[in-house]
């Protein structure tokens, strides 16, 4: 049988190393600051707004904003 791995952020399984490639990319991956983890993120099925101002490109999101609060009532992976 063959050992699985869960993502810490979100629900991807796979190998160890697929795991740990996924992870230093996942969008829930809260050391990454993505409009997926922030408190002023409207997140919706098609698209994401920002409460803060911030200017999204449509189906993009932003990484590593100046503007980005963890939002502690969204938690991928409990």
């Amino acid at each position: 049988m063959k050992q699985l791995f869960r993502c810490e952020y979100c629900t991807e399984v796979g190998t160890e190393d697929e795991i740990k490639e996924h992870e230093a990319q996942c969008l829930w991956n809260y050391t990454k600051r993505t409009c997926y983890t922030c408190r002023h993120a409207d997140k919706n099925v098609m698209k994401i707004t920002c409460a803060a101002g911030r200017e999204l490109e449509s189906g993009k999101y932003m990484e590593g904003c100046g503007s980005w609060e963890w939002d502690d009532r969204d938690h991928a992976a409990k």
